[in-house]
């Protein structure tokens, strides 16, 4: 029998249900044409097209199968910029734009807990 007692679970603290557009930047790709393709996108969620849906339909994220599916993620799962807009948005809403060198990402919450 174990001789000690069992360590409770560290709490993860707060976690977001992630979804995620990324749109890869081409060698010859500025931002802002990477911001007109996310802006086309944005504009049409807001025209009631799922994010899941988007998602499959143009992200470049190996994901895109699962409609942009990243689950359940802490605020240390992630890099600091992108946390920090995660976590300030409310349920159903989509991210700004996020430009990086790799390309464009736009982040989706889902649902918290």
């Amino acid at each position: 029998y174990p001789t000690t007692q069992p360590t409770a679970a560290v709490p993860l603290g707060p976690q977001v249900h992630l979804r995620l557009i990324q749109l890869a930047r081409s060698p010859d790709e500025t931002d802002a044409s990477l911001l007109e393709k996310a802006k086309a996108i944005l504009v049409r969620f807001k025209n009631g097209e799922s994010f899941e849906n988007l998602a499959k339909n143009f992200s470049d994220d190996k994901r895109r199968e699962r409609g942009g599916d990243w689950g359940w993620q802490s605020r240390a799962d992630l890099k600091p910029d992108f946390s920090q807009k995660l976590f300030s948005l409310n349920n159903g809403e989509v991210s700004e734009p996020i430009i990086t060198k790799e390309g464009c990402f736009l982040l989706y919450a889902e649902d918290r807990k």
